[in-house]
């Protein structure tokens, strides 16, 4: 069943459900992001994206669907001036120093050797909040290249409020001290979050092992997406239209046993309701 079937279902209980998400690091990639679909399944939803180069972001805001806004602004673990590496590519470009014995050691990482250094003001997402007025969100995804655990940390307001997170996440340090998967688990979990799922890995091969290699594929994990979501044990603190909201997202992250699961507690709290049965028809069909 495709996500406009379940969404037109929801809407029809749910007129008035709308989402509120973050985008941190929202440089094009010329994929198009499974929560944008809600984005357009929902209207009146909002979206704010952050975006540190100043003219690619002013065009993304010129580009700009209804209820998507981009700002110029790097979000970070502190409010204070830290230096930005620019780097080969910009997708690759961070507020940790790129490790280069590791772009020495691994096929097709010249891409994340450092160009040049910048200044950079940075806020965090709790100071951002505040100041835009931003309210309650109720997803983020997170792309920056290394410090995402420190914007996690500094965004414990903020995340009173969240319940779906999509953060890349890595296995080895590309970055110096950066932190890995585990450390990222191991605080999202003290918040009330579980693990959840990867979407897809990253891999290189060494340079002394590459034979003819022309996908980058190798057998060293590096990278993925993460998918973490509100602690399934702990669901009688949430309210009803995060549990509706979170199973729209699940659906959309390819979760329909998350999405069947959310439905029926939701079903529970309202004997009335048949969403489980309605999404047990339509996936049957």
């Amino acid at each position: 069943m495709s996500l406009d079937k379940v969404s037109a279902f929801v809407r029809a209980a749910f007129p008035e459900l709308t989402f509120n998400m973050l985008e941190i690091g929202a440089r094009p990639l010329g994929e198009n992001e499974r929560f944008y679909q809600v984005m357009d399944q929902f209207p009146g939803s909002r979206l704010i994206g952050f975006e540190v180069d100043d003219r690619l972001c002013a065009e993304m805001n010129r580009n700009a669907k209804p209820g998507y806004q981009y700002y110029s602004q790097a979000i970070g673990g502190a409010n204070e001036q830290t230096l930005f590496y620019n780097t080969n590519h910009p997708m690759c470009s961070s507020l940790l120093e790129p490790d280069a014995l590791i772009a020495d050691l691994y096929t097709s990482l010249e891409v994340m050797r450092t160009q040049t250094t910048s200044d950079l003001n940075t806020l965090t997402l709790d100071t951002f909040s505040e100041s835009h007025g931003i309210g309650p969100v109720d997803f983020i995804k997170i792309d920056v290249q290394g410090p995402e655990l420190y914007i996690f940390q500094a965004a414990t307001r903020m995340l009173q409020s969240v319940s779906f997170i999509v953060t890349e996440v890595e296995f080895i340090e590309l970055y110096r001290d950066q932190p890995l998967f585990r450390d990222v688990d191991a605080f999202l979990s003290d918040v009330g979050f579980m693990f959840h799922k990867f979407i897809g890995f990253g891999t290189r091969a060494l340079k002394s092992g590459h034979l003819d290699n022309p996908n980058n594929t190798g057998s060293q994990v590096m990278w993925s997406d993460a998918v973490f979501v509100r602690d399934i044990r702990q669901l009688n603190a949430i309210s009803d239209h995060t549990l509706i909201k979170n199973a729209v997202l699940a659906y959309a992250y390819g979760s329909e046993d998350l999405t069947y699961f959310l439905f029926e507690r939701y079903d529970q709290r309202h004997p009335s309701s048949n969403l489980t049965a309605e999404f047990g028809t339509h996936m049957n069909r």
